[in-house]
């Protein structure tokens, strides 16, 4: 596990939590079980994050949500919350067991029948789909970044809006003498955003930054 390090500060963070809307106890009991029982859970989407997603969804109420990385699918009932009448979420998770998890809190948040689950190598899903999306929230393996986007780009709508996390990486995206593959992949993947004439970006640093990008 990397080594946490603060982009802004703790107790100004902690402040801004505490002046946002509450976890409601769905995703409280998630982000709780997630904590007592799953490996790595630093990975999952905070509450403060799940709210920005959750916002950007509803102002987008998007017909298709496209998700790299369910995990234990806080993000994916963030996202789903804006979800248009009749929208489906297509999210791609590799490992199996923390699917369960994300399962069970699909059922108690009552959008089972609005989620799409890929238990497969993102890649594959991703080569596979003939879907149009209106919203993209990538959070898989970092060293595949660049290539997400590469077959993720065909797959989204005019107008549409892709969403990377941890494009920061704990600051460690300044460090132009890097040979860490996780760490390239994401200078790399930001500086093709920023560069793609198809493309109207900016990267928000919240958490561990948000590079948000509207295709044109």
């Amino acid at each position: 596990m990397k080594e946490e390090v603060y982009l802004i500060n703790p107790e100004l963070e902690k402040y801004a939590t505490s002046m946002s809307r509450q976890q409601d106890e769905v995703l409280y009991r998630l982000y709780r079980e997630t904590n007592l029982k799953v490996l790595r859970p630093r990975m999952l989407t905070g509450h403060l994050q799940g709210l920005f997603l959750e916002f950007i969804s509803k102002m987008q109420q998007p017909e298709r949500i496209l998700e790299v990385g369910t995990y234990t699918g806080y993000g994916t009932i963030c996202l789903s919350r804006g979800l248009a009448a009749n929208g489906q979420t297509h999210t791609i998770e590799k490992n199996a067991e923390v699917l369960e998890y994300a399962r069970k809190y699909f059922e108690l948040e009552g959008i089972s029948q609005k989620v799409v689950i890929h238990n497969d190598d993102a890649l594959n899903v991703l080569q596979s789909l003939d879907v149009k999306f209106d919203l993209v929230y990538i959070d898989g393996e970092k060293s595949e970044y660049p290539a997400y986007l590469r077959a993720i780009k065909p797959l989204v709508n005019k107008g549409g809006l892709i969403m990377l996390d941890n494009v920061l990486w704990d600051g460690k995206v300044l460090d132009n003498n890097t040979k860490e593959p996780d760490t390239l992949a994401l200078q790399k993947v930001n500086k093709i955003i920023r560069d793609d004439n198809d493309f109207d970006n900016f990267l928000l640093p919240l958490r561990d930054g948000l590079m948000i990008a509207r295709k044109l």
